[in-house]
């Protein structure tokens, strides 16, 4: 299926001293952070289903409750603002939800696909710095592995596996405890690290901020 959004040859490009501006436009991202967009969104959809796997399907009330316990059960074991967390995990609903969890304290995510090796992990690891690492069983023998190389205060993974905190147990928890974070400075508070491909030496960590994650929704708006 082909969907044309807009017809580019109708739009006019703007040049004002000599600065050459978007033709699409303009859009106020406004002083909000990336958990007050993820839950308004996710009310506004509510009894809508806004997430599906091959396993599970949720509404927009079931998810934010998910990952409202999830951010309860993380604050409870350790993590605060500031803290890094990396995420290595599969592309499931409840890794996401988990995900969003670590957003929603305060805390930033290091992404690192699932699709790398020890050594790749082991290197975006200790280069972001992260003490707690998110993972699954897929990823689990790697994390093992990496440990040895790197100090980690904890390890968190949906499903019960020796030497990690099974993240599941989090879901007996009342999402009415939970307190959400509430940065103070949206353009510095980092919510997540993401690594380029390495392909003209090491990856890079490349930090996104509660504001350009916000730019980057409302221009899908």
């Amino acid at each position: 299926m082909f969907l044309r959004l807009t017809e580019p040859w109708k739009m006019t490009t703007r040049i004002v001293d000599g600065v050459v501006f978007s033709p699409y436009p303009d859009f106020d991202v406004q002083n909000h952070s990336a958990t007050w967009v993820i839950r308004e969104g996710l009310c506004k959809f509510g009894d809508k289903v806004v997430a599906i796997d091959n396993e599970q399907q949720l509404t927009g009330n079931q998810l934010l409750r998910r990952i409202q316990r999830y951010a309860l059960g993380f604050q409870r074991s350790g993590i605060r603002p500031g803290s890094y967390v990396c995420a290595h995990v599969s592309n499931t609903v409840d890794n996401v939800a988990a995900i969003l969890g670590v957003v929603f304290v305060g805390a930033t995510v290091v992404m690192a696909k699932p699709t790398l090796v020890t050594r790749e992990l082991l290197y975006q690891i200790k280069d972001s710095g992260c003490r707690y690492v998110l993972t699954d069983k897929h990823g689990a023998s790697k994390v093992l592995e990496v440990r040895k190389e790197h100090r980690l205060e904890e390890l968190f993974c949906i499903g019960d596996l020796p030497g990690f905190t099974d993240i599941s147990q989090f879901q007996e928890l009342s999402e009415s405890s939970f307190e959400e974070y509430s940065p103070s400075d949206n353009a510095e508070d980092v919510i997540a690290v993401l690594y380029t491909s390495g392909s003209t030496g090491l990856p890079k960590g490349v930090e996104v901020s509660h504001k350009s994650f916000v730019a980057s929704f409302c221009s899908f708006e």
